[in-house]
């Protein structure tokens, strides 16, 4: 047993090894090795492919960027293709008096790949460039790079990638990384995949992508290579990406292209064969690795835990140093960003191949965002951790209330106990949440019979006498606390509206839609307690200010917990007092 166990030790550390340590320094290397690029530079044609979907803000500067290349204005084209966009992208796009630039508006959402496969065997120009709405090419950029076509083997040429925004220290390192290793593979045979910032594909060397595929940067370029065409990466010239990325952000796009890895891997599986020689070490070693990372980061605990557990005491101590470090770069990543950024890379790793595994190989690439981009994943998951701690506890401490509280509404009025109200929940980016959420009656049964749904108000005549003291100390809520257990709301949030009313406001209030984006509404929250019920526009215009102040304390870990304990502290005090309305 200790042998075995011993030889998983040995296996998950040697190969983490060998991806994080011992193949970088070989690519720093073979750096050195990389191609010389030829002197001349030969006319092509070029068709720039500009995929976007929603890309309003962006798009004019795109187009007018790509217009601006170095390149003779006979053979450049643009083509900008809106993939369901409905922000008015395809219209901004039409706007530019310039026969170079074409517009094709899909009013569905088909995915990058669908649009790829359904353009690019339309393309005539000799080179395609594909580039992303948000990434800002230098002037340069062609001349740099065409020189590269002169020798006909070449089908590939990957430019370099540099991030124009403030991003955080592990990300930026990890792209100055990722530079240094992609020339070392160019010199080994061919760079794995490309920055989809922007790259460069000769027209003979397009191929289809699969069906669901993902990370059309690397299936395109890599099917290029299998085929026989050479790849080049050429970091002297480099697009520069202008779209920042929050953690949160940037955790959900490394878990898609985790998934997104595992595929390639299966795929392109044939490239792992010896016969490709520099081209096969470096798709096993950079891609195939990295899809194992995680997995192999739990393989080793779960071989200590074992070694430990039969007695082998340094086998506890290694075992304590991991959990060690992965909490502090979990709880604590701006202490130490590389190693939260290696953690990040892990946990993404492992999600991303579940995702790929548990939909039996067919991954789907979306390109709208991640709705709650802005809270990093130490948030959410603290967040949800004490709702469900903290509604537990408050049932627990506050069941002794309910019978009585029972009593005595059903004492004064006819009618059920409990108040079932259809509200709206969270938003996310393809659909919203609705949910019957649960309240202590604190109104007459027929309240809005004859006047149907309206706000409540001060003095409010519907309200029945307990009604009015259950507002005041707002024990009418305590049953919200279900609603909490069962993930549909959390202890401190936005106030949930009804579906009746939302309609009206988000015309009527310019990010109305937007308090919920991602988040759960809550039983108390920054607005409820700084103001009353709503009873006009102004009131909800303002609510709508606290909502936006407490989603920016969501952005990092301790300013969040100091808001939600000053809005908990707070919310005792109303109770008390009896100020509630």
């Amino acid at each position: 047993m200790i042998s075995a166990l011993l030889a998983l030790v040995i296996l998950a550390v040697g190969l983490i090894a060998w991806h994080h340590i011992v193949y970088p320094a070989l690519m720093l290397i073979a750096a050195r090795w990389h191609p010389v690029k030829p002197a001349e530079t030969p006319r092509l044609s070029v068709q720039v492919l500009i995929p976007a979907h929603n890309e309003a803000p962006t798009i004019a500067a795109k187009i007018s960027n790509t217009l601006a290349l170095d390149w003779p204005a006979a053979d450049l084209r643009v083509l900008v293709i809106s993939d369901g966009s409905s922000d008015g992208t395809a219209a901004i796009a039409r706007g530019f008096d310039d026969p170079r630039v074409t517009v094709i508006e899909h009013t569905v959402n088909l995915g990058k790949a669908a649009v790829l496969n359904r353009h690019l065997p339309e393309v005539t120009a000799d080179i395609v460039l594909l580039t992303d709405a948000s990434a800002e090419l230098p002037r340069s950029l062609l001349r740099q790079v065409m020189p590269w076509f002169a020798d006909p083997r070449v089908g590939v040429v990957a430019p370099g990638y540099r991030l124009a925004v403030a991003a955080p220290l592990g990300e930026a390192g990890y792209w100055s990384v990722a530079a240094r290793l992609k020339r070392g593979e160019s010199a080994l045979g061919s760079p794995i995949g490309c920055h989809g910032a922007a790259w460069l594909i000769r027209r003979e060397a397009v191929t289809s992508l699969p069906d669901h595929a993902v990370n059309d940067d690397l299936l395109l370029p890599m099917q290029a290579v299998r085929a026989g065409w050479r790849a080049v990466y050429d970091p002297s010239v480099a697009a520069h990406e202008t779209e920042p990325t929050g953690r949160a952000g940037g955790f959900r796009r490394r878990r898609r292209i985790a998934a997104g890895n595992a595929q390639q891997v299966w795929l392109l599986r044939d490239l792992l064969h010896p016969r490709r020689g520099g081209v096969a070490l470096a798709f096993a070693s950079g891609k195939a690795l990295r899809v194992l990372q995680g997995p192999l980061v739990l393989l080793l605990m779960a071989a200590l835990a074992g070694l430990w557990a039969i007695g082998v005491g340094w086998a506890g101590l290694l075992l304590s140093l991991l959990i060690s470090a992965g909490l502090v770069a979990a709880v604590a990543p701006s202490l130490c960003p590389p190693l939260a950024t290696i953690l990040d890379a892990y946990a993404a790793g492992t999600l991303g191949l579940v995702d790929y595994l548990h939909r039996g190989g067919r991954v789907r690439w979306h390109h709208r965002p991640g709705p709650a981009d802005y809270m990093p994943w130490q948030v959410r998951c603290a967040k949800r951790v004490v709702d469900l701690v903290g509604a537990t506890c408050a049932l627990i401490l506050t069941l002794p209330l309910w019978l009585p509280i029972a009593c005595a509404i059903r004492l004064e009025s006819r009618g059920p106990v409990l108040f079932r109200q259809t509200r709206v929940g969270r938003a996310h980016a393809d659909r919203t949440e609705l949910f019957t959420m649960l309240k202590f009656r604190s109104m007459r049964t027929d309240a809005e019979a004859v006047s149907g749904p309206v706000w409540a108000s001060k003095n409010d005549p519907r309200v029945t006498r307990v009604g009015r003291f259950l507002r005041r100390t707002r024990l009418d809520e305590l049953p919200q606390l279900i609603n909490v257990l069962r993930g549909e709301m959390s202890l401190v949030g936005p106030r949930p509206e009804r579906p009746g009313f939302v309609g009206k406001l988000n015309r009527a209030i310019p990010f109305y839609a937007e308090r919920t984006v991602g988040l759960a509404p809550g039983i108390t929250g920054l607005a409820q307690i700084e103001s009353g019920y709503d009873e006009t526009l102004h009131d909800v215009r303002a609510k709508l200010l606290w909502d936006h102040v407490y989603a920016l304390s969501l952005t990092r870990l301790g300013a969040w917990l100091r808001m939600d304990v000053a809005i908990a502290w707070r919310t005792v005090a109303v109770m008390v007092g009896k100020r509630g309305q």
